[in-house]
């Protein structure tokens, strides 16, 4: 079993299309627990009542900006990989200390930064 196969990744964007690359390309290198939520308003229902390992959320849902998500995140210390189209400038200032890549990284760039994250946690 992987080292990672117990931890669990949070996507949280409200495009489709970019969700399920993102969910297939971590399966793809062994992720099995992956939460995707489309939308602000079940993500803060969901990070309530669980905390992600890591976090890849966009800037902007169509319900809103996803800061008050990343607030959340932040104050449970969760590494937030903010995978957007969005200019880090023209973000929230909850998204400074993101790690930032662009929605369409490859998996490569994809799995570096999470990996990068884990390491910095203590399992």
């Amino acid at each position: 079993m992987s080292s990672h196969s117990a931890r669990t990744i949070l996507i949280l964007e409200g495009e489709s299309l970019i969700a399920l690359n993102l969910q297939t390309m971590l399966e793809a290198e062994g992720f099995r627990n992956i939460e995707v939520i489309g939308n602000c308003a079940d993500a803060e229902i969901w990070v309530t009542n669980r905390t992600p390992s890591v976090a890849l959320i966009g800037v902007r849902m169509k319900d809103g900006s996803s800061a008050g998500v990343a607030t959340m995140l932040n104050d449970r210390n969760v590494p937030l990989i903010v995978c957007s189209g969005t200019a880090k400038a023209d973000a929230d200032a909850v998204f400074s200390t993101a790690t930032w890549i662009l929605n369409s990284c490859t998996p490569t760039e994809l799995t570096s930064a999470v990996y990068s994250l884990w390491d910095l946690q203590q399992d």
